[in-house]
């Protein structure tokens, strides 16, 4: 935008003689300051002039909209001959006042106040809210488990701006940029690979003056088996299991059968967790007495641990 400097002899009225003009002027706006002199040299037919008793800054070389107005302090009275000097630095640009002026991007990134407004830019940034996802845990081979697929939904409130880029990452690197971002209400992503460690998902949106975003973690989980069954090792210990990303749990058996042919109880961890420290790390739930385990055993991609001793009766421990 230009910007021009103007003479007044009052607050309204603005010198009128033939011989006068505007004078061109450019401000810093990390200042708001003026960079360049100004001069308005009288001629000899300063016939007209008159006093000066006010400056006015114009967006405009003739018409247009005045955006400032400043008293001069002492006021000059015009003669023939006169040159009135602004020097550099003397003069600033502030909020204009209320004028009906088109918006102008450069004075509202500086001033915050869009041009012909007397209030504060309305700009409202977009949200991103109410992530939800739908996980299904599925085993792979036997150990560990992924979660796949993963449907993911992110509810998006439009701001004053459209959306300019709405996409998916995973751990920091980009899986989805998704299309026409700017008719998006909600975010919908199915991640279908499997995931073969705790992952941290990004929901990233953007209007190309905010960008927003929100993570949500996919913690992975191995799935750990338990059972009852004989001295040695056999398939059957792993009637149940139950899915979790560490060491601790706990977990249930029921009673011997009558006929006595499952006295023991197992429990096995994937041989990518955390070992147990010792073979006597189960605790009876009921009473917080040691349970002797002994182990550990490797059966395939397995580290097992069996009771030292048959336990008969329903129990629950905890690693």
């Amino acid at each position: 935008m230009e910007y021009y400097i103007a003479l007044f002899s009052s607050e309204t009225v603005e010198f009128n003689a033939e011989s006068y003009k505007r004078k061109e002027v450019f401000f810093d706006f990390a200042t708001g300051l003026n960079i360049n002199a100004i001069q308005f040299p009288i001629p000899l037919e300063w016939n007209g002039w008159g006093v000066a008793t006010h400056i006015a800054i114009f967006n405009r070389y003739a018409d247009g909209n005045r955006l400032s107005l400043g008293i001069i302090e002492n006021p000059i009275t015009v003669y023939y001959g006169t040159v009135i000097n602004i020097p550099v630095g003397s003069i600033g640009l502030v909020a204009p006042i209320a004028e009906h002026i088109d918006c102008c991007t450069e004075i509202l990134n500086k001033l915050d106040a869009c041009v012909g407004r007397e209030t504060a830019d309305p700009y409202n940034p977009p949200t991103l809210s109410n992530i939800t996802a739908n996980i299904s845990e599925q085993q792979i081979n036997g150990t560990p488990v992924a979660t796949m697929p993963a449907n993911f939904n992110a509810t998006i409130t439009a701001g004053t701006k459209p959306l300019t880029v709405a996409k998916v990452k995973i751990n920091g690197i980009l899986v989805s940029t998704l299309s026409e971002p700017s008719l998006l209400s909600a975010i919908s992503y199915s991640h279908n690979d499997e995931i073969t460690g705790t992952s941290q998902f990004t929901f990233e949106i953007s209007d190309g003056r905010t960008t927003v975003s929100k993570n949500f973690n996919v913690v992975f989980k191995y799935e750990i088996f338990y059972g009852r069954g004989q001295e040695s090792y056999s398939q059957s210990v792993a009637e149940n299991s139950v899915l979790s990303d560490d060491t601790s749990i706990t977990v249930s058996f029921g009673v011997n059968p009558v006929d006595n042919d499952k006295p023991y109880l197992w429990v096995c961890f994937p041989l990518d967790m955390n070992p147990l420290n010792g073979a006597t790390d189960f605790l009876m739930v009921s009473n917080n007495f040691v349970a002797p385990f002994s182990g550990p055993f490797e059966h395939d991609s397995y580290r097992c641990y069996r009771s030292s001793n048959p336990v008969n009766g329903a129990v629950q421990i905890k690693s």
